[in-house]
C-alpha cells in the first residue's frame, strides 16, 4: 500500500502527464498510474487475499522422474484443472513466455499446483523431458475441464517448447471465467437508481468503472466477489531467472526474492478454484492421492512392479516417437484421400528415405498435417522441395489417373494374351 505522500504523488503525476508524451507512449504510462492507484484503493480498502491451501511442485531439469510418475498418475484420475502462464517482458519486442502454472483440483479438495519453468527444462532427449510431454498429453483430453482467466491461447506461444502441440491445447473442455464473470456481474449487480431514500450504492459495471466491453481483471472480480485484496505488485517480474531453489546456489537476499514472485505465480490464480459459489469446481469420479514429498521420496507413494514397467515401455515409446520425428517435414491441407499405406509408396517412388509417416488433424479447423520423420538431415531441404507439390487434390487426380491407366494396359495386355493363346489353340486343332 502507498503512503499518503505516494498515494498524492501518482494521483498528480496521472492527472498532469507531459504534453511531450503522446500516442501510445501517453497511454501506457496512463495505464501504470492508473494500476498504481487501483493496487492502492484496493489494498487499503479489502484485506489481503488467503489462498486455500497447496502443494507447490517445480517442474524443471531437477524433477525427478519419480515426481513426475506421481503427477501423471494423479492426473490421470481428475478432471478438473486450472491454467495460467506468466511472461516477460523485452524492450519494444513481444513479451518472452516464462512460465506454466497448473492447479490440479481433486474430488477431496486436494491441491497441487506445478509451476512449469520452461527456461529450466531437461533436454529433449532425457527421459524427464518425455514423461513432462506425456503430462501434457493426459493434462489435454476431452474428458478434461481447464478453466482459464482468459483464452486458452495464451499456450500457444509456448509450443515452441515443445511439450505440447497446438492442435492438442484445443482437445480438452477449456472454459474461459474471465467471459463467464462478466455474465455473471452483469445479470446478478444491475444498476441501482440512488435516492436520499436509498443508500444502497450501485456496483453495476459502469459505476465501479468497469467499461461495458472491458473485461474484468482478475484482481477486481477478487475485491468486489471475494472482498479480498489480490496483491498483483509483481506482475512484471522476471519469471523467467530460475525459480526453484534447487537449480542454482542462492545467497538469503536471492531466495527471498524468489519466494516472493514464486507465491505470486502460485496464488495469481487460486481465485478461480476459491470463488466456489459462482464456479462449481466438481470431480466427477474418486481419487485417492498422497502427498509429493520431493525431498524425500521415502514418503512417496511406491507404484506397483506392473505400473512402473507401463510407464517404462510408454517411456521408451515416446523416446522412440521422438527419434523418428526428430528431422521431420510437415504438410498442410493435404488430400483426404491420400492414405499412409499410399504416401510411404509415393515417398519410395521419389527415393526419400524417411523413418516415420503420421497425420494430424486441428479439432478446431479440421485441417490434416502431414509428419514425415527424415532420416538424414543432410537432405531435409531437398526432401522438402520434392514434397511441397505432393499429396495436394491435384496430385491424388494425377495419382489416380496414371493408376487407371496402368490398369488398362494390364487388362489390355491380359486380353491380348488371351486372344492369341485362342487362336494358336485354335491353328493347332
Amino acid at each position: 500500500m502507498l503512503s499518503q505522500k505516494e498515494y498524492e504523488d501518482a494521483l498528480w503525476k496521472s492527472k498532469n502527464i507531459p504534453k511531450s508524451i503522446t500516442g501510445q507512449a501517453q497511454k501506457n504510462l496512463q495505464q501504470v498510474y492508473r494500476k498504481k492507484l487501483m493496487e492502492h484503493y484496493y489494498a487499503s480498502h479489502y484485506p489481503p487475499f488467503e489462498p486455500s491451501p497447496y502443494e507447490l511442485i517445480f517442474i524443471n531439469y531437477r524433477t525427478t522422474e519419480e515426481t513426475l510418475i506421481q503427477l501423471i498418475k494423479i492426473i490421470k484420475s481428475s478432471t478438473v484443472f486450472i491454467i495460467d502462464t506468466e511472461s516477460v517482458g523485452v524492450y519494444k519486442k513481444p513479451n518472452k513466455p516464462a512460465l506454466i502454472q497448473v492447479q490440479i483440483v481433486t474430488r477431496e479438495l486436494n491441491s497441487y499446483i506445478l509451476l512449469i519453468e520452461v527456461h529450466h527444462l531437461p533436454r529433449s532427449h532425457v527421459p524427464t523431458f518425455l514423461l513432462i510431454q506425456q503430462l501434457f498429453e493426459l493434462l489435454f483430453q476431452t474428458k478434461n475441464t481447464i478453466y482459464v482467466w482468459g483464452e486458452i491461447d495464451e499456450l500457444t506461444k509456448f509450443t515452441e517448447f515443445n511439450l505440447f502441440s497446438y492442435d492438442q491445447i484445443y482437445l480438452s473442455n477449456n472454459i474461459n471465467l474471465q467471459g463467464k464473470f462478466k455474465l455473471y456481474w452483469y445479470k446478478h449487480h444491475p444498476h441501482i437508481q440512488t435516492s436520499t431514500t436509498n443508500n444502497q450504492r450501485c456496483i453495476c459495471e459502469g459505476c465501479i468503472g468497469i467499461q461495458e466491453n472491458n473485461p474484468w481483471s482478475i484482481q477486481a472480480a477478487t475485491a468486489y466477489e471475494l472482498h479480498k485484496w489480490l496483491d498483483k505488485r509483481h506482475t512484471r517480474s522476471p519469471f523467467d531467472i530460475g525459480l526453484d531453489p534447487k537449480l542454482i546456489k542462492l545467497n538469503s537476499s536471492e531466495l527471498q526474492y524468489r519466494q516472493l514472485i514464486t507465491s505470486y505465480a502460485a496464488n495469481d490464480y487460486e481465485y478461480m478454484s476459491d470463488n466456489n459459489n459462482e464456479q462449481q469446481l466438481q470431480q466427477t469420479s474418486p481419487v485417492e492421492h498422497n502427498p509429493i514429498h520431493i525431498k524425500s521420496q521415502q514418503h512417496t507413494q511406491q507404484l506397483t512392479k506392473e505400473e512402473r514397467h507401463k510407464i517404462h515401455n510408454r517411456t521408451c515409446t515416446l523416446k522412440q516417437r521422438k527419434r523418428y520425428y526428430q528431422r521431420e517435414i510437415q504438410r498442410r491441407n493435404i488430400d483426404k484421400r491420400f492414405k499412409i499405406r499410399n504416401i510411404k509408396k509415393i515417398l519410395r517412388q521419389h527415393r526419400i528415405l524417411f523413418t516415420a509417416v503420421n497425420f494430424s488433424t486441428s479439432p478446431t479447423t479440421h485441417e490434416r498435417t502431414l509428419h514425415v520423420g527424415i532420416k538424414d538431415i543432410s537432405k531435409l531441404k531437398t526432401y522438402e522441395v520434392q514434397i511441397k507439390n505432393l499429396f495436394t487434390t491435384e496430385h491424388y487426380t494425377q495419382v489416380t489417373y496414371k493408376e487407371q491407366q496402368v490398369h488398362r494396359r494390364e487388362d489390355n495386355y491380359c486380353r491380348c494374351r488371351e486372344h492369341c493363346h485362342c487362336h494358336r489353340r485354335a491353328t493347332n486343332r
